[in-house]
């Protein structure tokens, strides 16, 4: 029953009697939306169409892996950082 309350709300169904089981109607309205959701076609920074299913997963997880990776810190930038915390009075 849990199950089926989770995939009228996915599939955004607007008609739902109560006590209605999940049926092929819901299954069809879930693919149907699913189908309309997904990504088909991507452009990379250069305007290029990636348009192979792996490569656009493999370009979306290195941009958000670069994204969200903390940039390298030199180690001349990483001495004069110590030494300004050095300055304040603890």
């Amino acid at each position: 029953m849990l199950e089926c309350s989770i995939l009228r709300r996915r599939s955004k169904a607007k008609r739902a009697e109560k006590g209605e089981t999940c049926s092929k109607y819901f299954f069809a309205t879930l693919k149907a939306k699913q189908l309309r959701e997904r990504m088909e076609i991507l452009r990379d920074e250069e305007d290029r169409e990636i348009r192979i299913k792996e490569i656009i997963l493999d370009y979306v997880y290195n941009y958000y892996a670069e994204l969200y990776t903390q940039p390298a810190v030199s180690a001349e930038h990483q001495q004069e950082q110590e030494e300004t915390l050095n300055l304040i009075d603890r």
